[in-house]
């Protein structure tokens, strides 16, 4: 939305849109599926472990401070 942003301001502000594409908000369910398989034993040797249910936000700016950056 700036007036003197060049392509590469604009590569980066847009990075990552496309794991959100399609996705609205996470139906209950989402949660659900995690927690069922949680208790399952195919998670028997989970712990100590952190699940972000959040379909993508964590990897956009402003939600992820350092967002991975590949300046191949």
């Amino acid at each position: 939305g700036r007036d003197d942003a060049t392509t590469a301001d604009y590569v980066n502000a847009t990075r990552h849109f496309f794991a959100l594409r399609g996705r609205a908000a996470l139906p209950p369910s989402a949660v659900a599926d995690a927690l069922l398989w949680l208790a399952s034993d195919e998670a028997a040797n989970v712990s100590g472990l952190e699940l972000v249910l959040d379909a993508g936000h964590s990897i956009l700016p402003p939600y992820n401070p350092n967002p991975i950056v590949d300046e191949g």
